[in-house]
């Protein structure tokens, strides 16, 4: 059975609690030997390409972020369904970050709901709609 993350992806809308939505967004998930080769690319409101890219393996065990800004961060991944995928980030043992994408029915579309907590203890919630592109 093919793996529906697996694809290229769009940004159709966001609505964030924090910060300010990207104006394009696509974001890449690509198999990559036991894991995801999950790769972003977004244009900011004032016009500034931010890209990004990690592997993961969703397995549910904690790995240190290739990242010298995070240097005390793990994150762990894991496949819920065949239709929903969680990432959690944590600095220092404590969950900094979660995110959950889910599927449609068809697979098509992927909801990607980000909670986050900051220093002083609160909490947001950023969703993102993405449709999937045709190959």
């Amino acid at each position: 059975m093919a793996d529906l993350f697996v694809g290229k992806w769009q940004l159709r809308e966001a609505d964030y609690e924090s910060g300010q939505p990207p104006r394009e967004a696509a974001y890449i998930i690509e198999h990559d030997h036991n894991g995801y080769c999950v790769k972003m690319d977004w244009l900011t409101d004032d016009g500034e390409h931010i890209r990004a890219e990690y592997f993961a393996i969703p397995d549910g065990e904690q790995y240190p972020v290739d990242n010298p800004a995070a240097v005390d961060n793990t994150m762990s991944m894991v496949r819920i369904d065949e239709k929903t995928l969680d990432s959690t980030v944590k600095q220092n043992g404590d969950v900094v970050a979660h995110a959950r994408r889910v599927l449609s029915k068809d697979g098509n579309i992927m909801t990607i709901t980000q909670s986050t907590s900051t220093l002083d203890g609160n909490t947001f919630q950023n969703v993102s709609v993405y449709v999937r592109v045709p190959e």
